[in-house]
């Protein structure tokens, strides 16, 4: 707060701004020019009347243009008492409109984002009534919300139009002040419609306000500012920003460097243009190609068809020329259009040899951002071309600083305007170089916390916090950073492309902490790619596999997260500065492992931090507590597994990969395996198995993980090669009992014959099974048709004898012979009945019933 005596002695200075009558328009300028420091004594100042009643509805509108930026930019400031010094309050600070009525801040209003621009009339109505406040900005709706604060409103106080007021009058600070111009100042006591504001922001009406206009007031005027009248329709017109480069480049060189100052190559679209652009070059006539009359690039070319001209930059034909009838449009190598001296146009060659100046269109939406200083907010980091410096284009910020050519020392200088201080200096070896990129500039005072006589690289570029400035100052997408292709023309955005940043005192030996300091938890994703091989013989199967372990590691911030779906891939040189898990596979074959591959991803790009608006490294940062790490490993190796054969060939063995994490882990690391994954990739159907139930063992303590995996034998192969063959060999013994009692060496034969292959044929499979001393299924089943092939061959012998013995007692007793006759069947041909049709095929029931049984039950 000032005191009260310091406004009596400014109002000895004051002078007054009486109403009068003009056709155009009031507009008052208040602290220009460049060199210019925020004073807190330049305002304009208007009382109203004390006998003015109360209103229960109002409308406020002005048009206001910004020179230049402080940290509160006041558009006007109405103090009705000293218990309300805002009244009323308008202004903006960065990116957004604040608002003060009856003493309330309108805070809804406030968090809507407005660009303010400079060099731009911004037309506002801020229209007041029952509970409601509404915004209109350009003759648009801005905002529509509640009104904060009450009614009524009283008209009997002080108006200051260029600061913001504590008190009446009073209570003024160099930051909140307006340097710029404003214009057509009205007030209402009522609600203007939409379109009342739309006519009044298109210059369509000039209707004053009928509690204030000033158009018509008497001013108190303190400090230095000027009063014009300009036509109302100039409020209005558009005026095309044109920048000249005044150096000799290429068509394509100049397409390149207007694009570096976030515009594009002049291209005038209306005979008005034209003049504002000839008007523009006039000053570098003798500097710009001197001894010719073409002087700069218009950015217009009829590459794609001849004669057809298109924007250079939006390739939309453009249905306004103004070329010279002296140089007549000819052939199909002169394609480039250009601006002679005398604001006619011709055409020339595109080739690089072919030089002229350039001329860059400029919007005054746009701006460069430097980076590299210690700016309190992104808006002070915003610069602009506006006007020239020593036969050049300067550069000039928001706020209070600049960046000016300096000819005679042949470098460029980072100004503050408000004390005249050279703040960096940037010499060029060559002349034609301008500060666009990333530069190391020379600190010439006390900048940041560095001293005078240091470098600092600054960077000035268009490129946004979702953009990667490459070196050049060129703008390509973040997720273009570091993708493997070079896509910055200069190939920086593949330069140090490590993903992995470090904080300060990171561990490597020592593992992280989980959320809020707990265990830290490794989610396991096992993958059986390949069963390489199955060994009964020795109880060991050979894998491949892939162990993946994720977690996060907060002490990490990452960057390039966005180059892969499948998440970032750190290199070798990142794997080693961290901390990774490590664990034992216990139950190995010989203790032997091969490592085929391992690597570390980063999955997922979560709460993304962009790079703050004074950082030079435009890499976007990624926490590393948001985004989870997954280091993937692939071995080759041989597992033992306890083959259980009992029930062979119909068994199924259970083999498993054991890890164990190192003892050292205890209380710190543990396997996640609630949340964890186990798949089988490779080929389901193997020569002999059929690989099944991949799943986590469980009730397992938390430092152990056991990935099991079922091979259920393929018994149509054993049933082909063992059941099959034992069976038709039984048959074959079997049917030898039909073969009548006289051929005995045929029986002999065929029953000892199948005997000794079944044999053979047992002896093969045992020895492709592992020597147990337990009993096995298919041992049993062997050790069964055994048994009746060795019956056969006993009874054929039985047969024998007994037929023998009946063939003795016949010749020496015609009696029994004649008994013989008599019987129904001899007793060597019963034998073989009996087994032939009641023992064999008995005993095959009894046993297949409790066989199969077993088999089915295990």
């Amino acid at each position: 707060m000032l005191p009260m005596m310091w406004v009596a002695g400014t109002v000895m200075s004051l002078v007054l701004f009486t109403s009068h009558q003009s056709e155009g328009v009031r507009v008052f300028n208040l602290q220009r020019g460049l060199w210019t420091v925020p004073a807190n004594d330049v305002f304009l100042r208007y009382n109203f009347s004390k006998n003015a009643r109360p209103i229960n509805e109002l409308t406020v509108c002005y048009r206001v243009k910004f020179e230049s930026f402080v940290i509160t930019n006041l558009h006007l400031s109405y103090a009705s008492s000293e218990q309300k010094p805002n009244a009323l309050a308008f202004f903006n600070r960065k990116d957004h409109l604040r608002g003060w009525f009856n003493n309330k801040p309108q805070t809804e209003a406030q968090k809507k984002l407005w660009r303010g621009f400079p060099n731009m009339w911004h037309h506002l109505c801020h229209v007041f009534f029952a509970t409601t406040y509404i915004i209109y900005w350009q003759g648009q709706e801005f905002f529509n919300g509640e009104l904060n604060g009450g009614w009524p409103f009283d008209i009997n106080g002080t108006l200051i139009i260029g600061q913001e007021q504590d008190a009446i009058s009073d209570g003024f600070d160099p930051t909140q002040v307006l340097r710029g111009e404003i214009t057509q100042i009205d007030l209402w006591n009522r609600k203007l419609s939409l379109e009342e504001a739309r006519d009044l922001s298109e210059c369509r009406t000039q209707d004053a306000g009928n509690v204030f206009t000033s158009s018509s007031a008497t001013f108190e005027v303190f400090g230095n500012i000027t009063e014009v009248d300009l036509p109302l329709d100039q409020l209005c017109s558009y005026t095309p920003s044109y920048a000249v480069l005044p150096e000799e480049r290429s068509f394509s060189e100049s397409t390149t460097l207007c694009r570096l100052f976030n515009s594009s190559q002049a291209i005038p679209t209306s005979p008005f243009e034209n003049r504002v652009l000839h008007k523009e070059i006039l000053p570098f006539l003798d500097i710009c190609v001197p001894s010719a009359s073409w002087k700069i690039w218009i950015g217009a070319t009829d590459v794609l068809e001849d004669g057809v001209w298109r924007n250079d930059h939006t390739q939309e034909i453009i249905t306004y020329t103004n070329f010279s009838s002296l140089y007549p449009i000819t052939g199909s190598l002169t394609n480039c259009a250009e601006m002679m001296n005398d604001g006619f146009w011709t055409v020339d060659m595109c080739e690089l040899a072919i030089k002229r100046c350039t001329a860059c269109y400029i919007e005054r939406s746009d701006f460069l951002r430097l980076r590299g200083l210690c700016f309190d907010n992104d808006h002070q980091s915003r610069f602009r071309i506006d006007g020239y410096a020593d036969g050049r284009p300067l550069i000039r910020g928001y706020y209070k600083f600049i960046i000016m050519w300096k000819k005679a020392e042949s470098q460029w200088l980072l100004m503050n305007t408000e004390d005249n201080q050279t703040i960096a200096r940037l010499p060029v070896a060559d002349v034609e170089t301008y500060p666009i990129g990333q530069k190391e500039w020379e600190v010439n005072k006390g900048v940041c916390g560095m001293a005078k006589g240091g470098k600092r690289t600054l960077s000035l570029s268009p490129c946004s916090a979702d953009q990667f400035m490459c070196r050049s100052g060129e703008c390509i997408p973040n997720n273009f950073r570091c993708n493997l292709r070079y896509d910055c023309a200069d190939g920086s955005d593949e330069d140090e492309c490590r993903v992995i940043v470090l904080s300060g005192g990171y561990g490597k030996h020592l593992a992280p902490t989980g959320a809020e300091g707990s265990l830290l938890l490794l989610r396991p994703v096992v993958s059986l790619t390949r069963v390489a091989s199955v060994d009964e013989v020795n109880q060991a199967v050979t894998l491949e596999f892939e162990v993946s372990l994720s977690w996060k590691d907060p002490r990490l911030h990452f960057k390039y997260l966005e180059v892969s779906k499948k998440g970032a891939v750190l290199s070798k040189d990142d794997m080693k500065l961290i901390w990774l898990p490590t664990y034992q596979v216990t139950n190995l074959e010989g203790g032997q492992i091969k490592l085929l591959h391992d690597t570390v991803v980063v999955s997922g790009a979560n709460n993304a931090t962009v790079p703050d608006y004074n950082a030079v490294d435009m890499d976007v940062l990624y926490p590393g507590a948001e985004n989870e790490m997954t280091v993937i490993r692939r071995y080759t190796a041989i597992f033992t597994c306890s083959f259980e054969l009992y029930s062979y060939p119909f068994d199924v063995q259970v083999c498993s990969i054991d890890l164990m994490l190192p003892a050292d882990y205890e209380g710190y690391v543990e396997f996640l395996t609630e949340d964890g994954e186990v798949v089988y990739a490779g080929k389901k159907e193997l020569a002999l198995f059929t690989v099944k139930g991949i799943r986590f063992a469980k009730n397992l303590e938390k430092n152990q993980l056991r990935c099991e995996f079922e091979l259920h034998r393929r018994q149509g192969v054993i049933l082909l090669t063992t059941f099959l063959p034992s069976v038709l060999l039984l048959s074959v013994s079997w049917a030898t009992l039909f073969v009548k009692l006289k051929d005995l060496n045929v029986r002999a034969i065929m029953s000892l014959t199948t005997l000794l292959v079944l044999y053979t044929l047992f002896a093969q499979l045992s020895s492709s099974l592992p020597s147990t001393a337990a009993i096995k299924l298919i041992d049993i089943w062997f050790f069964f048709i055994i048994f009746l092939l060795f019956s056969n061959i006993m009874v054929h012998i039985f047969a024998e004898r007994l037929g023998r013995e009946e063939t003795h007692a016949v010749k020496i007793s015609p009696k029994s012979r004649f008994q013989a006759w008599q019987a129904k069947q001899p007793p060597a041909e019963k034998l073989l009945t009996i087994q032939r049709f009641f023992i064999i095929p008995g005993i095959i029931v009894i046993f297949n019933i409790i066989f199969w049984w077993q088999v089915f039950t295990q």
